[in-house]
């Protein structure tokens, strides 16, 4: 699967999208790290991405909702180093699957797809959303998916929402396909 990801992606293009996928790793940690000594820094800043990588609407986390977050983004931009270094063939099936790994993470972090020219489009893939709400005023919605930003197919299952009080101007969704 991981490979398939970064199918059509040539080798020239996987190795400045791993060279911006390591130096964003790096300004998401320093501005961590900003945030960690002083509350007032700023979020971590979105770089400029290479012409061969293509990141839209990014809005990253100010904080890590855990440490564990922190150190997994600190341990996976060191995978990388030695592919972003020359050290290591990207074309491998590890290096690729390591690249996917930080693409991943680094998505998750600044809320944004990262794609890399060439690549296929990817799959949306939703599943297993439980909410549960004792009491409703605005809206609820279990899922909320903007159909003309989808760039792939998408796959939603499993989608619940459990309600109990539902204020008068009140809504709850359980898919939302705007």
């Amino acid at each position: 699967m991981v490979e398939a990801l970064l199918m059509g992606v040539a080798s020239a293009t996987l190795v400045e999208g791993v060279k911006f996928l390591y130096q964003q790793a790096g300004e998401v940690l320093r501005g961590w790290r900003e945030r960690r000594r002083d509350r007032e820094a700023p979020a971590p800043g979105i770089l400029e991405p290479p012409a061969v990588v293509r990141i839209e609407h990014a809005a990253p986390l100010a904080d890590p909702p855990d440490i564990e977050l922190a150190d997994t983004l600190q341990e996976l931009k060191d995978l990388v180093e030695p592919i972003k270094d020359g050290g290591v063939d990207p074309e491998t099936a590890a290096a690729r699957a390591a690249v996917a790994n930080l693409r991943d993470l680094l998505e998750v972090i600044l809320r944004s797809p990262i794609t890399f020219a060439g690549e296929q489009p990817r799959a949306v893939q939703v599943s297993d959303i439980d909410v549960v709400v004792q009491r409703v005023r605005g809206r609820v919605r279990g899922v909320r998916l903007d159909l003309e930003r989808l760039q792939g197919p998408a796959s939603i299952r499993g989608v619940g929402v459990e309600a109990g009080d539902v204020d008068p101007g009140g809504e709850v969704t359980g898919v939302d396909l705007t």
